[in-house]
């Protein structure tokens, strides 16, 4: 592996492989990226956490659970021993006071940060943190481990509350429309609208993302369906339309199309 590409690199890289449909090179190339970031960058927890989220969701998507776990599991493990290492060091230091910077160390988007940021940074939880529990939840929930996916989830979300500094909305809103989907597993539509409604708040209030938008509305939608609110349920999709196309995301645009000409046809 070329050690001076990015993480961001890496991943486009993978991305790349995968839309041509080479899962094995893209397996491959991902173990590489992890063996080399650990060989070369012992330190950089968080860049081996990232390609560690990638490897699990590759094997998640692919119904493989227990390599897709294992993968999440051990970048939750990095993480939480990052968090431990914040906390000591931090403690350790009379008065509050920072410990000296050191350069070299990146954040989860490959950038330069320094040894105090991410002492500080760790102190309660991370974003990067919150998304590794979203994302083993979301195995569990695929898996149909229905009671260890609600525990992930509800840690998720507690993680994402209690961030330090800045977090995505569309990360943090994922954790509620994720949870809302095991809800309409369940069959519980009022607790999945409940989390939904959030995820929506959420996504209003903290900027643009037309694509966690309509992914949401689109929730809501399925919510509607499965209550037989049929008026609703057509007007949903139509919104979650109009979203999808602000974001360019054409197919699912005619997934939206496609849901609400079927709903017409049955009313």
């Amino acid at each position: 592996m070329d050690k001076e590409k990015s993480l961001g690199e890496i991943i486009a890289e993978v991305d790349a492989q995968l839309k041509a449909g080479e899962d094995a090179v893209a397996e491959a190339r991902l173990r590489e990226a992890i063996a080399a970031y650990t060989e070369a960058e012992p330190g950089n927890v968080v860049g081996r956490s990232v390609l560690l989220n990638e490897l699990g969701s590759f094997y998640r998507h692919r119904g493989i659970f227990d390599k897709g776990e294992e993968a999440f599991l051990k970048a939750k493990e990095l993480l939480e021993e990052l968090r431990e290492y914040a906390y000591q060091v931090d403690g350790s230091i009379p008065g509050g006071a920072q410990a000296p910077q050191e350069e070299g160390d990146k954040d989860g988007r490959g950038e330069s940060q320094s040894r105090t940021q991410i002492i500080y940074t760790n102190r309660t939880m991370t974003a990067n943190y919150a998304t590794t529990l979203n994302n083993l939840a979301g195995l569990y929930r695929m898996s149909k481990q229905l009671q260890k996916a609600a525990e992930t989830f509800d840690a998720a979300i507690k993680a994402y509350e209690t961030c330090e500094g800045d977090v995505p909305p569309d990360d943090f809103a994922s954790s509620y429309n994720n949870k809302g989907l095991l809800y309409l597993d369940m069959q519980d539509t009022h607790q999945a609208r409940a989390m939904f409604l959030k995820a929506k708040a959420l996504l209003e209030t903290g900027g643009n993302y037309p694509y966690a938008l309509g992914t949401t509305i689109s929730n809501l939608g399925f919510a509607a369906v499965i209550e037989r609110k049929f008026p609703e349920a057509i007007e949903r999709f139509k919104a979650a339309k109009a979203l999808f196309e602000e974001a360019g995301d054409r197919q699912m645009v005619q997934n939206c199309e496609k849901i609400r000409a079927q709903l017409e046809a049955a009313r």
